[in-house]
């Protein structure tokens, strides 16, 4: 069984929990939804094109990578949960490589 944390991390790495996500927002909402990629899976191809047949009004390339930080002396994380959400400037180069993938053509990927 997940804990909720893990079931978050989680929700969009797979195309069932893609469109199972989307649909539950959209049927909830009647604003535009857009859905925000998770770096942490090999399927970002797939997980993008089930929210799109899903209805999603767009794509958000893309989250927070998983990274950590380690105390050079005492060799430990950082970090009370051990890991955290790297984001900005340094995660450019992995959400251009992203976008790359989603703007080509399916039989190219």
């Amino acid at each position: 069984m997940l804990t909720s944390r893990e079931s978050e991390q989680r929700w969009g790495t797979t195309r069932n929990s893609s469109q199972g996500w989307v649909r539950a927002v959209k049927s909830a909402t009647g604003k535009p939804v857009f859905a925000k990629l998770s770096p942490n899976t090999e399927r970002i191809p797939e997980v993008a094109r089930a929210a799109v047949d899903e209805g999603v009004d767009g794509i958000t390339a893309i989250n927070t990578v998983r990274a950590t930080m380690i105390d050079v002396e005492t060799q430990r994380p950082v970090l009370s949960h051990r890991t955290g959400g790297l984001s900005g400037s340094a995660i450019r180069p992995i959400a251009h490589a992203v976008q790359f993938l989603l703007a080509a053509p399916p039989r190219s990927r």
